[in-house]
């Protein structure tokens, strides 16, 4: 969701969060809206995102944006806590391969 989020302008941030209010899920979640807000001011554009045993206990995610036209999306991915060392590699990889496959789709597309 923060992924989501993060590639959302300020108003429709807000605006989600209007209609969905933060709410924790275990005790590494974020506990408010501002919290949040401040954390997605932090997300460096088209980077993954991390999160630590924030939606599931004994687990860590790293979520991709992908953008194709004006649609904003994201593909996650979950490993077991005791992994996280291999959690950015392995989303780093998924977003080359992401950015492959959405470049040959355009391509094929504009032809």
């Amino acid at each position: 969701g923060q992924c989501l989020l993060s590639q959302l302008d300020e108003e429709a941030r807000r605006d989600h969060l209007d209609r969905h209010p933060v709410r924790p899920v275990t005790p590494y979640t974020v506990r408010d809206a501002q919290s949040l807000l401040r954390r997605l001011e932090r997300v460096r554009r088209m980077e993954p995102v991390i999160e630590r045993q924030e939606y599931a206990l004994g687990t860590v995610c790293a979520a991709i944006p992908v953008t194709i036209g004006t649609t904003a999306a994201t593909m996650a991915i979950s490993l077991p806590a005791h992994q996280a060392d291999r959690l950015l590699p392995t989303a780093r990889r998924l977003q080359a391969e992401m950015g492959r496959l959405v470049g040959s789709l355009a391509l094929s597309i504009s032809i």
